[in-house]
């Protein structure tokens, strides 16, 4: 008697590891992961004043069709006369968004880490990212006033 439940919870514990080593389906097809390194025109604002100046601009969609746009470039001191920081110090703005794989095109909704909210669209057809995005401010005193706009790719505004 024993032997039998032995024998019988012995091939229930083989099955159960087989069962769970088969992959299931999730109905989810993954995307090729994708980045692209470009340049974009990227006009920060401060009040009522803003300046222009040319990114360096990394977008990586991720499998999961997650994508992040990133731009780094100089920061001004002076939105009036758009002096840039002597020191040199340059700024990143992460722009987080989903990619549609069949439209390829990239909707944006936030920006670094919801300190901003984002707007836009840029499409990453022929391997080539094209649109512009912006960052509005999304609490404070400033709530509702832009932050950037950036044009990609450079010279497409």
């Amino acid at each position: 008697m024993k032997r039998k439940f032995l024998v019988g919870f012995l091939s229930f514990v083989v099955l159960l590891i087989l069962a769970c080593s088969i992959p299931v389906a999730t109905g989810t097809e993954k995307m090729t992961p994708l980045r692209f390194d470009t340049s974009g025109d990227r006009r920060s604002f401060s009040g009522e004043n803003s300046c222009e100046v040319v990114d360096r601009v990394i977008l990586i969609i991720d499998q999961d069709g997650v994508a992040t746009l990133s731009t780094t470039g100089p920061v001004y001191v002076d939105y009036i006369n758009c002096v840039l920081d002597p020191s040199g110090f340059e700024a990143t703005y992460t722009i987080v968004g989903l990619a549609d794989p069949d439209s390829k095109l990239v909707t944006f909704t936030s920006c670094n880490d919801g300190a901003f909210s984002a707007e836009g669209t840029i499409s990453y057809q022929n391997g080539k990212p094209v649109g512009n995005v912006s960052c509005t401010h999304s609490s404070g005193s400033e709530t509702g006033n832009l932050a950037i706009v950036l044009w990609v790719p450079s010279g497409n505004p």
